[in-house]
């Protein structure tokens, strides 16, 4: 018997044969649909000489990386079942002492799960227990121009009890209302300063006499005027007043940020992620503090329905992988819709953000077995 037939494979073709990346490939052309935020691979049954990739969908992105992008986040959705304007839950945490004049920062992911539709309609993100309820964070919806979002940061100075607000406007085409976005608030020991998505909006620190006021507990989200539903994600607390460029760290160009990864994690206080899959898990009653001992709480509000639950969180809160937060991947868009890699590999990983992808997937294969394609140990792509 021949060495041939006694071992199998012992003369097959292996990736570093030149001569089968110089002749004619075998062609290999599927279609794909993916729903927005979910993922499909592509396997080839031989290695690629190369890869063309052809977005047909309008809007949104398409992406192409090499291992999978991870596992979801979570987030917590706070409805209005019967649509009475009253939120039917209310979330309440209970900082360590803030006392006047102390600086701190808090920042959190929130979206608004129902538009706000007219002018003068707004919601409350938090405001601290009492009357008058003077330190709050407030989205407001006005007519202008087209429309426009306001957002009025409100906090109470230390000495003489004033009212300190800074208010930035967003024109209504830069504000999606079904986005996460991610609200900031810097405190020192003298002002405070105000963050959308990283961004100050061009409005600089407001002076605070004293400082600012003692801050008890924290109570969000709050309906002011029309129903407004909100979810929210990852609830950080600092012990400092975070700079520019650390609140636009944390933010993360929105990708996934483990604040117990940012560089002024030694000031970090408390970390709430809003995750039933943690251990220990969250519920819907009891969000627990991943650093700290300042535990949320999910309340019932009187008269009103339990209707918390657990919803997928900003999309491109993803772990498991760096592939996203790393900008390991390749965005195809409507402006620049098509790629073609010269590159071996045996499959590919396609996901969906902004909306459902559709996409043209053709390669030019080689006639080595994919068996023999190494498995990639890193995300293949770095940009």
């Amino acid at each position: 018997m021949a060495l041939k037939e006694q071992v199998s494979n012992v003369y097959g073709v292996g990736l570093r044969n030149v001569g089968s990346y110089q002749v004619a490939g075998v062609p290999h052309i599927t279609s794909v649909s993916i729903n927005d935020r979910a993922e499909t691979s592509i396997s080839f049954p031989q290695v690629t000489k190369n890869i063309t990739i052809k977005k047909t969908s309008v809007g949104g992105e398409l992406r192409l990386h090499f291992l999978p992008k991870g596992t979801q986040k979570n987030a917590l959705d706070f409805k209005d079942v019967n649509a009475n304007s009253t939120i039917d839950n209310s979330f309440t945490v209970a900082p360590p002492a803030i006392s006047a004049g102390t600086a701190f920062s808090m920042g959190w992911w929130y979206k608004q799960t129902s538009a706000l539709a007219y002018t003068g309609t707004s919601f409350v993100l938090w405001r601290i227990p009492g009357t008058p309820y003077t330190m709050t964070a407030k989205i407001q919806y006005q007519l202008n121009n087209g429309g426009s979002m306001i957002i009025k940061s409100t906090l109470k100075e230390a000495t003489g009890g004033a009212t300190r607000q800074i208010t930035q406007t967003i024109t209504g085409s830069s504000y999606d209302q079904a986005a996460y976005h991610h609200y900031f608030l810097s405190v020192s020991t003298t002002s405070f300063k105000a963050y959308l998505d990283g961004q100050d909006l061009g409005q600089s620190s407001l002076t605070l006499n004293g400082g600012v006021a003692a801050v008890g507990s924290i109570l969000f989200p709050r309906a002011v005027s029309g129903s407004a539903p909100v979810t929210l994600a990852q609830h950080t607390l600092w012990d400092k007043a975070l700079s520019d460029v650390e609140v636009l760290e944390l933010y993360n160009s929105g990708k996934y940020k483990d604040p117990r990864t940012h560089s002024a994690a030694t000031n970090l206080d408390s970390f709430l992620a809003f995750d039933n899959t943690l251990t220990p898990a969250d519920t819907v009653d009891t969000i627990q503090d991943r650093v700290g001992s300042m535990d949320g709480t999910v309340a019932t509000m009187s008269g009103e329905t339990d209707t918390a639950a657990f919803v997928d969180g900003p999309g491109d809160f993803l772990t498991g992988s760096n592939v996203i937060s790393s900008n390991h991947y390749i965005a195809l868009t409507d402006g620049n819709p098509s790629i073609t890699l010269n590159c071996k590999c045996s499959k590919i990983y396609l996901s969906a953000s902004g909306s459902t992808q559709t996409a043209n997937v053709m390669a030019n294969m080689t006639h080595i077995p994919a068996g023999r394609m190494y498995a990639l140990t890193g995300s293949g792509i770095d940009e």
